[in-house]
């Protein structure tokens, strides 16, 4: 393939050109409803293509160059070919890495004819022209992108308060595709929830991208609960749903206090507690309660989450940079919200063995089986940690005793 030219070639991309057009004689393109499949016999796996992938595959049969191939699909699309051509040579990078270029396979073939199932990969062929800005979740770099416009420009305010990438660590390309108006979201090609509803899809990439990234942080466990902190400690919030952790936290989160974390608080073994501010998750029983703390509220977008509860999702104020550390923050104190409408504000002492059952209970996960060792390190952190129970009932007078809980040695 000759050069073109474009300020996207390197001497890498003249060495390795990709000879076309090409011929693979041991793959299938095999339809599957709206999907199609490419099987490789020799390498006994299967590949998830999109009609635009299938599109490209079948052109570039017939097409002579990456080039010419370009200006082909550029007409479809209505954009410049040195616009496509970037990705269309990473996809064609992508397929021939996979071995799905070449006949060629130091692999043996089967004697049986039968055809064994195998994973299905994504092609990652699918032209995302639309890009939300890289960033970074606890210890984990996020690029999402797609080929539809609104799915980005809903995604976009989710994820701008959180810090860019600091190149250190494994970039997770999240991408979105659209076939026939069914929403698939795809990383390192395997499948994490479709809907054919945007209202759908943008609580499920939200919340793919919070598991992600907590089960790629190395701690002693991850508890399902909130996080607050006063920029030198942190006070951990833990609540079955509808006790009104979430509305209790974000009502913290409009004062000086920092949000830690709305869902999910990342623990490590010396008691320090990572930053993973994602956005508030707010059901519908808190909307009215937060509008006086949170004004624009009810302008945010409203979404229906799988469980087919409705939800508005509320970025909060970016973390400054010495608050969000690897190093995390102490935990100063444990709280076990309850809203209780009849009830007065109040507070009880919790023991420690009961902070630890109904920490478990609310939920928690390791992302290695707990040794004994770890488990009694769990222990004796937790009995070296107050714990309280908070009674609900004003929220401006939940506040001061939150404050007051940091203010105190």
């Amino acid at each position: 393939m000759a050069n073109s030219g474009s300020p996207h070639a390197s001497d890498a991309d003249s060495q390795n050109a990709i000879s076309l057009p090409f011929k693979s004689t041991e793959t299938h393109v095999i339809g599957s409803g709206d999907e199609h499949i490419v099987f490789h016999r020799i390498l006994q796996q299967y590949f998830l293509f999109n009609p635009t992938a299938v599109e490209i595959w079948e052109q570039a049969k017939h097409t002579n160059s990456l080039e010419s191939l370009a200006v082909n699909l550029a007409r479809e699309f209505k954009v410049k070919p040195e616009v496509l051509l970037p990705d269309i040579r990473g996809i064609f990078t992508q397929w021939s890495q996979a071995g799905l270029l070449s006949d060629d396979s130091s692999k043996p073939t089967q004697e049986s004819d039968e055809v064994l199932p195998g994973p299905i990969h994504s092609s990652g062929a699918h032209i995302s022209k639309f890009k939300i800005q890289e960033f970074r979740l606890i210890d984990s770099n996020y690029l999402i992108s797609s080929s539809n416009a609104e799915i980005i420009s809903l995604l976009t305010p989710l994820f701008s308060h959180l810090p860019k990438t600091n190149g250190s660590n494994e970039l997770h390309h999240i991408q979105i595709d659209e076939i026939d108006g069914v929403f698939t979201v795809i990383e390192s090609g395997q499948r994490f929830g479709q809907s054919s509803e945007l209202e759908e899809m943008v609580p499920i990439v939200n919340a793919h991208v919070m598991v992600s990234a907590y089960q790629h942080v190395e701690c002693l466990s991850v508890f399902h609960a909130g996080a607050l902190s006063d920029g030198k400690s942190v006070i951990m919030f833990s609540a079955p749903s509808g006790h009104g952790k979430s509305t209790l936290t974000a009502a913290l989160a409009s004062t000086d206090l920092h949000l830690y974390s709305d869902e999910v608080v990342v623990l490590k073994p010396n008691a320090r507690i990572r930053a993973a501010p994602a956005c508030f998750g707010l059901k519908t029983g808190s909307w009215q309660s937060l509008t006086r703390y949170w004004p624009d509220l009810m302008k945010i977008p409203e979404y229906r989450r799988q469980d087919d509860k409705q939800v508005r999702l509320l970025a909060p104020p970016a973390l400054e940079s010495e608050v969000d550390t690897p190093d995390g923050l102490p935990l100063r104190a444990i709280v076990f919200p309850r809203y209780d409408p009849k009830g007065k504000t109040n507070t009880a002492p919790v023991t420690p063995a009961q902070a630890l059952v109904r920490l478990t209970d609310a939920g928690y996960h390791t992302n290695t089986p707990l040794t004994f060792d770890a488990a009694e390190r769990l222990v004796r952190i937790i009995e070296n940690v107050p714990a309280i129970d908070l009674t609900v009932n004003d929220l401006d007078e939940s506040i001061e005793v939150i404050q007051a809980l940091f203010r105190s040695t």
